[in-house]
Parts: C-alpha cells; sequence; structure tokens
C-alpha cells in the first residue's frame, strides 16, 4: 500500500510521521539518492520492509498495508 504523507516543506506533519515511524519501532536501513530527484529511505518495521519516498513536491510511505494504515492512524487527528 501506498499513500501520500505530507509536502517536503511541511515541518509540522514531517515531525509527526518521524514519531509515527518511532512508535512503530521503524529502524533506518538505507537512504537511496537519485539523480532524478527522489530519495528513498528503508526501514524494518518488525519483519516488515516500509519505503519512504521524499521528493520536492511530495513524502510518500510505501509498504504493508498494516503498516501504511498504521502511520496513517498515528498521523490523523485526534
Amino acid at each position: 500500500m501506498r499513500a501520500d504523507i505530507c509536502d517536503p516543506g511541511d515541518a509540522e506533519a514531517l515531525a509527526r510521521l518521524k514519531v509515527a515511524l518511532s512508535e512503530l519501532g521503524a529502524v533506518h536501513r538505507e537512504t537511496h539518492q537519485s539523480s532524478l530527484g527522489v530519495d528513498l529511505q528503508t526501514f524494518a518495521v518488525g519483519g516488515d520492509e516500509l519505503r519512504v519516498y521524499i521528493d520536492n513536491w511530495s513524502i510518500d510511505v510505501e509498504g504493508p498495508e498494516a503498516v501504511v494504515q498504521a502511520i496513517l492512524a498515528i498521523l490523523s487527528p485526534a
């Protein structure tokens, strides 16, 4: 599953994403930088892999539905 999280300039949303990753116990694995302007960071979340894509327009996450839904639940307003 893939979900658009925020604009890369949205510091508040980016801080909430970092909190969500921390709450899920995400462990950073690798960062890949592309000449096309899209960076990819991979995280281990339990036995699953979560990918975070960052470009000039957005920050997206992609991974198993349960992990992405958990991130969206943490990010959604109370």
